[in-house]
Parts: C-alpha cells; structure tokens; sequence
C-alpha cells in the first residue's frame, strides 16, 4: 500500500470532496490492501483462463465518478461506513464489469427509472464498454460465476457504478428496497439473480429467494419486496462480506476449485 505520509493525497485523489470523516480515514490502509488483493486474484486468473472476462474489467473509477455515484443515490450521510469506505476502494481498483450489453439491458429496462445524466452515461456505454464480437457471449462473462443447465442460465456480473446506480435506484422505486443497500452484482433474464450489500451491517445478500423450510427465518432478511440471504458462512466477522467474498472468490478461482467452462445462454428463437 501507499506510505503512510501519502495517505492524505491517495484520499483527494479518491474520494475527492466526498471525503470520509477522520476518525474513519485510520481503517482505509487495510481495506486498500484487501481490495487490491482481492481484484488482483480474480484478475490474474481471468487473464489466464478467460481472457474476455478480464477485458470486461473497468479502469479505477475516479474521484468524480465516485462523488456523483455518492450525489446520485444520497449516500453522503454513510461516509463513515466501513461497507461503502470497502465499495469505493474495491472500485478504485476496478470500476466493476463494463459490458455493453448490460447498458443496454439498463437503457431498454429502466429508462423511465433513471435521470437524463445516467441516461446520457447509459448511451455512452453501449457503444463504449466491451462486447464481445459473437454478440450473444456477453451475457457468458460474468465473473461472479454462472451455470447452465436445460433451460436454465445464470451469470452474475459485477456491475460498474453507473449500473448500480440505475439499478439500485429502480429497486428503491418499485420494490421498496431501503436506501441502506447497493445492488453490486446482478445477472438478468427470466431469472435474474442479485447480490445486494448492506451498507449499515456490511452483509453480501443473494436474492431474491423463496424461503423454503430448510432455510430458517433468521436466515432470511427482508428488504423492501425482497428476500435476500447472506451469502459468507454466518461464523465470517460481520461489516466486510463483499471483500471477503470477493477474496475468497480469488482464492477458489486460483486454486482449481471453480473453472471456466462453456455456458449457453437461452437464445432468441429464430
């Protein structure tokens, strides 16, 4: 990480004027170096093994686009929170997955949801973030993991910050998502899935779920219409589950425990 005597250039350089308070300024070292590692595990491996996974990668999202992310969603009164302080430093690595495809999705899905400057930035997207010559691929590079089986397909993308805006400000329309929460990931179609961060606990939550008896109610957590469920063992320290998820990510990609292999997403019928 940075020398401790730049820490006070590497927060400008960040966070911009969307500084965090202080006393919450002593826990950025460690997240920094979490975040990084973190990224650099699921990126050395998509290198090697999925290639046009690790091209979908965004650059670092700069201290503007991370103040009009903040300005957009009205997250200025949780600067101190460790989970969004965690969000910003992850995405000060990697600004998320930037597939055309996905705005595209956003553009056709929520246009009515989102303000002309992220419809603007939505536009620009499009026909500026990777997509993958074969077109249809897009939806395959997901680096969250994915499955295909019969009919069914999943692949959960880390989405970049203008797409969490978009979607999560959708969620707070329709479904009375509480503003506490970021969808952070998301993978769409006829059964999207979605991986939503609590900002006041620091829980990753996978939704939406339909609560079976195996699964016991404390289990379940209700966010607005939603029902999500904690996606790190209940015994993981609580208040950084999306760095640990995403470390262990790294860890079970680099060592052989998930591969890539083919998915075939549901195509248009002819």
């Amino acid at each position: 990480g940075a020398p401790p005597r730049h820490w006070t250039d590497f927060t400008v350089r960040t966070f911009g004027a969307s500084q965090p308070p202080a006393a919450a300024r002593a826990t950025l070292a460690p997240l920094w170096q979490s975040a990084r590692e973190a990224w650099g595990c699921v990126s050395r491996w998509a290198g090697d093994a999925l290639p046009e996974a690790k091209a979908t990668l965004g650059p670092p999202a700069s201290a503007t686009e991370w103040q009009l992310f903040v300005s957009r969603l009205g997250l200025e009164g949780l600067q101190a929170s460790e989970p969004l302080l965690a969000y910003r430093l992850l995405s000060a690595v990697h600004d998320g997955q930037r597939v055309a495809s996905d705005a595209v999705t956003a553009l056709r899905q929520l246009r009515d949801f989102v303000d002309p400057d992220l419809r603007q930035a939505l536009h620009a997207a499009a026909s500026g973030w990777y997509s993958h010559p074969s077109g249809w691929e897009d939806e395959c590079l997901g680096l969250g993991g994915g499955f295909s089986a019969y009919s069914n397909f999943a692949c959960l993308r880390l989405l970049p910050l203008p797409l969490v805006a978009a979607w999560t400000g959708f969620l707070r329309a329709q479904s009375g998502l509480p503003e506490r929460f970021l969808v952070v990931a998301a993978c769409f179609g006829d059964a999207p899935r979605l991986l939503l961060s609590d900002l006041a606990s620091g829980d990753l939550l996978l939704g939406p779920i339909s609560p079976t008896p195996h699964l016991e109610a404390r289990q379940v957590v209700a966010a607005g219409n939603l029902r999500l469920l904690r996606v790190v063992p209940a015994s993981a320290p609580r208040g950084r589950d999306l760095l640990l998820w995403l470390e262990e990510l790294g860890r079970r990609l680099e060592g052989g425990v998930y591969l890539a292999s083919p998915l075939e997403p549901p195509r248009p019928a002819q």
